[in-house]
């Protein structure tokens, strides 16, 4: 896909998979035709993986900055009350 095409949805499936750990983060960036820098830079912006809630909408995969902190931790925050 060619640069500023990939919607935050697909940005988030691509930071899911590296976070399950299966294959090499160059591999995995190999594959999905992308830089590491730009996988590092994504990771940096979306805090890692998606919300473990689901929903790109409920983990603030929208917005600004702050909109999207607030929403993440608002999301691991419902996460740790669930399981305690």
């Amino acid at each position: 896909m060619k640069a500023g095409q990939w919607t935050d949805e697909q940005i988030v499936s691509v930071l899911q998979e590296a976070a399950k750990g299966e294959k090499p983060i160059a591999t995995l960036c190999r594959e999905k035709s992308i830089s590491e820098a730009t996988f590092y830079a994504w990771r940096k912006k979306f805090g890692g993986v998606g919300c473990p809630l689901g929903g790109s909408r409920k983990c603030g995969v929208f917005g600004n900055w702050r909109k999207r902190t607030l929403a993440r931790k608002s999301c691991w925050r419902k996460e740790a009350a669930g399981r305690s």
